[in-house]
This record gives C-alpha cells, sequence and structure tokens, in this order.
C-alpha cells in the first residue's frame, strides 16, 4: 500500500499518526544512547553535548522530532514507533522510552534579521512561544520567583533585552524545579544567528551573545544530555568551551553517517513503492553523489521526495532544482567576486567534471571564511555544495578532494557564476 507524501514537515508524531511516508531512520536513537553512555550515569556526572552538521533539507528538525518523541516523559510514544527499528529494540524502549523530560529549540526563524536589534526582536517571537508551551512555570510555587517573573515578562514581551540571553538558564532551571529531574536539551539550527550576523555585518555583537546564551550547557548538573544541530562546528569560535564532554558529528565523521539522508537502497525501495523503480537512472543521475562520513551514495531527501511528487502527478515530468529553492545562493556571489582570480582554476576544474584539493579546517567560522579561499571551499563543502572524493593525510593536515556532488549543484554553479 503506497503511503501519502507530505513534504516539508518536521512533526514526527504527526507523519506516524497520519500514515504518511517515513524512511525509518530510528536507528539513530540506538546509535546515540549507545554512543553517549553518559547520558545513563547519575546527575553528578558532567553534561553530555553532541552537535551533528549536515546540509539543509537533510532531515536534521525532523530527527530531533523524532528524538524528542522517543525521551519525552508526559507522552507516550509506543504506538508510534512499534513497527520501527527502534520499536523493535525492546530493552532500549523498556530503559529509556519517555523517561526524560526533554526541551526543545529552533532557531531556523532568526534567518531574517538585517540588524543586531532585528535579530534579537525576531528571539523575542521564540521566547514568547517557549513561555506559552511552559507557561505552567508561571504560577507554580516548586519555581523560584526569579523564574515565574522570567517567563511572566518573556510572555508578554515586557523582559529587558540584556536578558534575552538568559532563557536557555531560566528554561532550564525552571523545568528542573518543576519536574525534579534532569533536562534534555535539543537545539535546532543553533548557527543559523551567526550566519545571519556574518552576512549583515553585526558578528562579534552575535558571538558575544551566543556564548551566554549557550554557557548553561557547560557541566551544568540539571542537563542529562544537549543535542544541537546545524550547518557548521564553530569550536574556534569558544560556544561550547567548557563542555568536557562534547563530540561533534560532521559530514566528514562516520558518526551517524547514513541517518541523515537517503541510502541507495532506501530510495530504490521507494520507487519500488511507488511504481517507479525504473526511474532509478534519473534520480541516480540528478541527485546521488553525497558522502558522510564513510557512507556514500547518499541522496538528499527533499529531492527525492518532491521528485517522486511530481511524478506521481505527472508521470512525463522532468527532474528539477528542487534543492536549489530552498535556501538563499547568494551568499556565494561576494565570494566569487572578491576571489575571483584565485578561485577561477578551481570553478574551471569543477565545471569540467574535475576536482580540486582543498586543505579541511575543522576550526571554519563563518566570518573567516572571508579571509581565506581554502576556508570558502570548507563552507561549501559542510553547507553541500560541495562532496569529497577522496583524502590525503600529510602530516597534521588532511587534504580533501572535492567535487560538485550532484547535476542540480552543478547547474547552480553554472547559472551563478554567469
Amino acid at each position: 500500500m503506497e503511503s501519502s507524501l507530505r513534504i516539508g514537515s518536521s512533526d514526527f508524531r504527526e507523519l506516524r499518526q497520519s500514515g504518511c511516508l517515513y524512511v525509518d531512520k530510528t536507528k539513530f536513537i540506538s546509535e546515540l544512547l549507545s554512543a553517549y553512555p553518559r547520558v545513563q550515569m547519575p546527575a553528578a556526572v558532567q553534561t553530555s553535548a553532541v552537535l551533528i552538521t549536515r546540509p539543509r533539507r537533510f532531515g536534521k528538525s525532523l530527527m530531533l522530532s523524532m528524538l524528542s518523541e522517543f525521551l519525552e516523559i508526559s507522552k507516550d510514544s509506543r504506538d508510534v514507533f512499534a513497527d520501527l527499528e527502534v520499536g523493535r529494540n525492546h530493552a532500549l524502549c523498556a530503559a529509556r522510552q519517555n523517561q526524560w523530560l526533554v526541551a526543545r529549540i529552533s532557531f531556523k526563524s532568526l534567518k531574517g534579521g538585517g540588524t543586531f536589534a532585528q535579530q534579537l526582536n525576531l528571539l523575542t517571537e521564540i521566547m514568547r512561544s517557549l513561555g506559552d508551551d511552559y507557561a505552567f512555570l508561571n504560577g507554580s510555587t516548586k519555581v523560584s520567583t526569579v523564574v515565574r517573573d522570567y517567563w511572566a515578562q518573556a510572555r508578554l514581551l515586557q523582559l529587558d533585552p540584556g536578558r534575552y540571553q538568559f532563557f536557555i538558564k531560566y528554561l532550564v532551571d525552571g523545568l528542573h524545579q518543576y519536574y525534579g529531574k534532569m533536562v534534555v536539551l535539543l537545539i535546532d539550527e543553533y548557527d543559523v544567528p551567526l550566519a545571519q550576523a556574518a552576512q549583515s555585518g553585526y558578528y562579534t555583537s552575535m558571538l558575544e551573545f551566543m556564548r551566554t546564551l549557550f554557557d548553561p550547557i557547560r557541566d551544568n548538573p540539571k542537563i542529562k544530555l544537549a543535542v544541537l544541530t546545524g550547518c557548521l562546528r564553530l569550536a574556534r569560535e569558544g560556544i561550547f568551551s567548557g563542555v568536557n564532554n562534547f563530540t561533534c558529528s560532521t559530514v566528514f565523521d562516520n558518526a551517524f553517517a547514513d541517518c541523515y539522508g537517503f541510502t541507495e537502497t532506501e530510495v530504490k525501495s521507494l520507487l519500488c513503492q511507488y511504481g517507479l523503480s525504473h526511474c532509478l537512472p534519473e534520480v541516480r543521475r540528478w541527485y546521488d553523489g553525497y558522502t558522510f562520513g564513510s557512507c556514500e551514495n547518499l541522496y538528499c531527501p527533499w529531492d527525492v521526495l518532491h521528485y517522486l511528487a511530481d511524478k506521481l502527478k505527472n508521470p512525463h515530468s522532468l527532474p528539477q532544482m528542487y534543492w536549489e529553492n530552498t535556501g538563499d545562493t547568494s551568499f556565494m556571489l561576494p565570494f566569487f567576486q572578491r576571489f575571483r582570480g584565485k578561485l577561477q582554476e578551481g570553478l574551471e576544474s569543477l565545471l569540467a567534471g574535475g576536482a580540486i584539493m582543498v586543505r579541511l579546517d575543522s576550526g571554519l567560522t563563518y566570518q573567516n571564511v572571508n579571509f581565506d579561499v581554502n576556508n570558502f571551499w570548507n563552507l561549501l563543502y559542510n553547507t553541500g555544495y560541495q562532496n569529497i572524493q577522496g583524502k590525503q593525510v600529510q602530516e597534521t593536515d588532511i587534504e580533501l578532494q572535492l567535487k560538485i556532488p550532484i547535476l542540480e549543484i552543478f547547474s547552480l554553479y553554472k547559472n551563478n557564476l554567469q
């Protein structure tokens, strides 16, 4: 029986209960909880934190929604996981399912702030929404007066802007006081504010703000586990300094490599399910080409699902550049102009179907991209505009052989350069 398609939804429970298509990625839960055994230890143990970076539209938000459904103590999620891989792991479900208190925050909406003040104004809407979700903190005697006042003011948009950067602290404090349990903190698109700030000229102000904002993650006995997603690992910026049990999974690392994006096997199964197996060569030509860690031949889910939807509506429809239209590619143009001479040889090689050699920079920031061609290539690699074809280890440096990942991105390069 064919499942209906719902593209763009990041609500795991809604997808499952409405009978929509869901490619089973619940092995992520098993891998996460087995890879970070500290989350099973007593409160005295320091906070564990994991950052997962992937390009946009590879399922980061849906994955956090899935994790939240599995862990959240106020829910009973046995029905939505029953026939999935993690649901068949009865020992894990008995020990961990719906046992923890979860706080989930998304910074997706902070993409439109042209100034630091405008960015903070956008943040107030996130805080007001959280205040509504956790309105019970306002009137409970279990919660300190400081916390109650903070969220009462946040809900009414009466909070002093100088206190905005403490909202994670007061959210964790309030939930811990109310329930008497440690908190699992899930933060989606954590680096969006800094990406926006780098483009708009207030990077230093936003960086100081973010350092204070994320400070509660550091060795906090009230937080059992923190999971963050984004596009870049901003280690050099010191946002996570002092978090001793911090682990990062980037597009270069093996952890969770096949949990984001569709594998070749999954794409074949999808096409077969909808009677489109004959379309595999076309889908492979347009959308296969990503490598995360040691997992090769990964497809962008956004592309594959849109392709399926178009084919079901019109069997004669042609592949489209679906991924390009989900983000602003204008950020590439200033770099092409600034480094025109230095980029020309590499771009000519890429557009001819070849590859370029780039030194891997694990300390990349949104700001230092502006000053170095190598950093720009690293940015394109981390955000999905380049893909690794090979690597060479030279003493302390790792050289990456990068190419354009898929035909869709090839067209994007060509159009931007023209």
